[in-house]
């Protein structure tokens, strides 16, 4: 596998991939219309995605890096270059859906990214992220007492934080959000029935509730 030095090297290097399933998934929860915010938006392969089955919804994407906003730029859309590990998204203006895939866990502070939703107050929310509770990262733990992996296996720097989906539903509550639904980010009988332990990766829908000490279950999709 190729190494690279930062963000920019790393989306050159990656180029288009997808539709990916989290990529479908959101796009059939999404209404016809509003605006969309997608937090590091990448290449744009999602809201190319979204733009071809929600052509009603306006999109706007945000990324780190300067190479990642040029390809979304290529094709249209709107993104702007902003440093997730220090938000100020808020003053984007008002979006009725935000989306943040495979972010939260690579950054020092993910709370002061979801306050700073909060602060936008959509009507849902979507997160995805690794699942901690997977069953091989436990096998890892306790057979091996080893960490678990990263999917890039050479920046095992890259994931700060780490969530089991009980402690997702915990933290967001505290932050203000009620997980409204989840599931894993590839169907299958033991996902669908098991994620909390069969589920690699997750994706959940969060709604602000503007109470961070109200209580929440989080039903599975």
């Amino acid at each position: 596998m190729q190494d690279f030095d930062d963000y920019d090297g790393y989306w050159a290097m990656r180029g288009t991939v997808g539709p990916l399933f989290r990529h479908r998934y959101i796009a059939s929860q999404l209404p016809p219309r509003g605006r969309l915010l997608d937090l590091g938006c990448g290449n744009g392969a999602f809201l190319e995605h979204i733009r071809k089955v929600r052509p009603g919804l306006e999109l706007v994407g945000v990324d780190g890096s300067q190479a990642a906003v040029n390809l979304v730029r290529s094709n249209g859309i709107v993104a702007e270059v902003v440093d997730l590990s220090t938000p100020q998204i808020s003053s984007l203006g008002k979006f009725d859906y935000v989306v943040v895939m495979e972010v939260i866990e690579h950054l020092p502070y993910p709370e002061l990214l979801m306050a700073d939703i909060l602060k936008m107050r959509p009507s849902i929310c979507f997160v995805t992220i690794p699942n901690l509770g997977y069953f091989i990262n436990r096998l890892r733990l306790g057979l091996a007492g080893k960490a678990p992996l990263t999917i890039i296996q050479f920046h095992i720097r890259e994931h700060l934080r780490c969530w089991t989906i009980s402690d997702f539903k915990y933290w967001s509550r505290q932050l203000g959000f009620e997980v409204v639904s989840y599931c894993g980010q590839k169907q299958s009988l033991l996902q669908n029935h098991f994620p909390s332990l069969f589920a690699s990766q997750v994706i959940y829908r969060l709604r602000p509730i503007f109470n961070p000490e109200r209580g929440n279950s989080g039903d599975r999709v």
